[in-house]
């Protein structure tokens, strides 16, 4: 591994993987995680997988050669300049945010040429939350996409992939602004459209959720995820799912048009495609 000391910053879900993840390593870096809940530490610091466990954010980042920004997007900002002053000067940053247009305007102005920021997004998680639902196996086999800036040296950008492909990942390039479009698509829209589902269920006049089996549940899982988080995310990222929303209503508008005029053969081109895409990214 090119880093020989990495910080996690927010051990939740992701935060939490990574450092199980980074804990199984041989020969492992050293290895520090900072929480904002003393309670959250004492988690850490009992399941060994850090050799610090602390809310000091200046002891937390000291030293460190990586620091990943694993907390709420909307905090990410503060706490790179909170902990600006006590970073090496080749020290880099990253975060696992799942938008990144304004994060890459934003921390590197909150870190002020103190250590060099380049996005990633690792396209892994479930509907679960909190340090007690990571695992070290769940990045494997899942897509990163990194998002530097222009002016980014290519070698922090091979470096920062050669990380996140340690960890079992495919990684992809893309600007940060590529990105939100991107994730607008396949991410943030599946979410609004499965608690848009949920809602559509339960207001049906006999509540459709009591009838409901494995298919929708398997649909709609995603909408079990916190409505604070993803508030934040589809706030953040409003245009591009706006965008993105609209696009599919058409979608969705034309697949009915099909069924409501009995177009059978129009329905069956319009599923097959679907089962066809879907088993070829799977198998990709």
């Amino acid at each position: 591994m090119d880093f020989s000391h990495v910080t996690v910053l927010g051990p939740g879900l992701l935060g939490g993987s990574l450092l199980k993840a980074l804990s199984e390593f041989s020969p492992k870096p050293l290895i520090h995680a900072w929480a904002h809940r003393p309670e959250t530490v004492a988690r850490v610091a009992q399941s060994g997988c850090a050799q610090l466990a602390t809310t000091d954010l200046a002891a937390a980042v000291a030293g460190a050669d990586l620091i990943i920004l694993a907390t709420p997007v909307g905090a990410m900002p503060q706490l790179a300049e909170s902990m600006r002053e006590h970073l090496r000067p080749d020290a880099l940053v990253t975060d696992v945010g799942s938008v990144k247009a304004g994060l890459s305007q934003s921390i590197p102005a909150a870190l002020h040429g103190a250590a060099t920021y380049i996005g990633s997004h690792p396209m892994a998680g479930s509907e679960q939350a909190g340090f007690s639902a990571s695992s070290a196996t769940l990045f494997q086999g899942a897509t990163c996409i990194v998002t530097p800036m222009p002016a980014i040296d290519p070698v922090l950008v091979r470096k920062l992939s050669a990380f996140w492909e340690m960890l079992g990942m495919r990684t992809q390039i893309r600007t940060p602004q590529a990105h939100d479009e991107l994730v607008a698509e396949v991410s943030h829209l599946p979410h609004l459209v499965a608690s848009a589902l949920v809602a559509h269920a339960a207001a049906t006049p006999e509540n459709g959720l009591s009838c409901t089996g494995p298919g929708w549940r398997d649909t709609t899982r995603v909408a079990s995820g916190s409505p604070e988080l993803w508030t934040e995310i589809l706030a953040t990222n409003r245009h591009a799912v706006s965008n993105a929303a609209v696009a599919f209503a058409a979608r969705l508008l034309e697949a009915a048009r099909y069924i409501r005029e009995g177009d059978t053969e129009r329905v069956q081109a319009f599923l097959t495609r679907a089962k066809q895409d879907r088993e070829r990214r799977l198998d990709s």
